[in-house]
């Protein structure tokens, strides 16, 4: 099965039609005689060269004959591999409502997880609508914990996301399998899980969907969550559904806490010893059974990060900040914690490697406009 996808052509497809058509020349030449109607054209010619140049960094898609969208943009991974066509392999997982593929690529190294969306979800105008108003927010994303979106696009009405292969198994497939976790790791995976959303909430971003299913850890224990999304806008799209951010943002915090509370049930021996333990752990449940609307992920993940510390014979002190109305938490900080190493990923060197920030796109923006006013006075002379 092979699904198709590329990055830019609509750019230089434009290109080529506003060359073969003339372009502007003729035209500044009889409005602008006396400046030099070849030198203005020229310089006009050369700012547009600039524009698009620009424009082809940001997130450009087009509706093909094809009927493909055409995705790229953000001096991201998609528009340096040309994504032209995908080979589906096994099935890694099957959901409510979609299917998650291992794909690979013609000529390309490694792999890359394939979401397909059921037909049914994929024509409903609210899902696409709640994923077009997340697109930019998602393209933008760098956490250690969240696969990067690296395409997006249809055939025959049916969507599919590409993400960066992860590497690792479900925590739901670790522990059916018998696999036996300490409390420390169980609270290490928790921890992450709360990052990744606290990072995710703060750009306004929420999971919809966190389970043992959907939270993939690596032997090294380091977690991944893929997907990222999906589930909030198959929420959104369902009848009747109240659109609140905050709502949607403490049902991640909720879903957090039942992940957390199933796999640490087992774990009684180990909490009954260490009364201190038992009773911050029961405290975080107890939060995250009814999150409150001020309750944020990186609280949840200062308190996780204090059950750690705790098992380690050190602990944090949780202080409220009462300003008015306010409230706020001092958790503890990243730097108590090592960064995760993000989970396994292939792609090739020089694909991770384009990573445009908005700083360089203005460097390049200020430097074209200053060769097409240099252009203008030169040949205007």
């Amino acid at each position: 099965m092979a699904l198709s996808v590329c990055s830019r052509p609509c750019v230089r497809a434009t290109v080529r039609q506003w060359e073969s058509s003339g372009g502007p020349e003729p035209c500044v030449a009889q409005v602008f005689p006396a400046v030099g109607g070849r030198a203005v054209g020229f310089a006009v010619v050369c700012f547009a060269f600039v524009s698009l140049a620009v424009i082809g960094d940001e997130s450009i898609r087009t509706f093909g004959a094809d009927g493909i969208w055409y995705e790229g943009g953000n001096g991201g991974i998609v528009s340096q591999l040309q994504l032209n066509e995908f080979e589906l392999h096994e099935v890694l997982f099957t959901g409510e409502f979609y299917s998650i593929h291992k794909a690979t690529q013609p000529d390309v190294a490694g792999t890359f997880r394939l979401t397909l969306v059921d037909p049914e979800v994929s024509t409903s105008t609210a899902f696409r609508a709640a994923f077009r108003k997340d697109e930019t927010s998602l393209a933008n994303v760098h956490h250690e914990n969240i696969p990067s979106l690296m395409a997006w696009g249809e055939r025959d009405g049916q969507l599919f996301f590409v993400t960066e292969a992860v590497d690792g198994r479900s925590l739901r497939d670790r522990l059916d399998s018998g696999q036996a976790f300490e409390l420390d790791e169980l609270t290490d995976i928790a921890w992450q899980v709360a990052s990744a959303l606290q990072y995710a909430h703060n750009v306004g971003l929420c999971h919809g969907g966190i389970s043992s299913d959907s939270v993939i850890v690596s032997d090294e224990l380091r977690v991944a969550l893929p997907e990222f999304g999906l589930h909030a806008w198959r929420r959104e799209a369902t009848p009747n559904h109240r659109h609140s951010f905050a709502l949607a943002a403490s049902e991640d915090l909720a879903a957090l806490g039942r992940l957390w509370k199933s796999s640490v049930q087992s774990l009684t021996d180990e909490l009954s010893n260490t009364p201190e333990l038992t009773r911050k752990v029961s405290r975080i449940l107890s939060i995250l059974e009814r999150p409150v609307e001020e309750l944020t992920a990186r609280e949840v993940q200062g308190r996780l990060g204090d059950v750690l510390l705790t098992m380690s014979g050190e602990s944090i002190e949780m202080v409220d900040h009462r300003e008015g109305q306010q409230l706020s938490r001092r958790s503890i900080v990243d730097e108590l914690f090592d960064a995760p190493i993000r989970a396994g990923v292939s792609v090739p060197e020089e694909a991770a490697a384009v990573q445009d920030d908005g700083a360089s796109r203005r460097l390049r923006i200020a430097v074209g406009l200053g060769v097409v006013i240099l252009l203008i006075w030169l040949l205007a002379r």
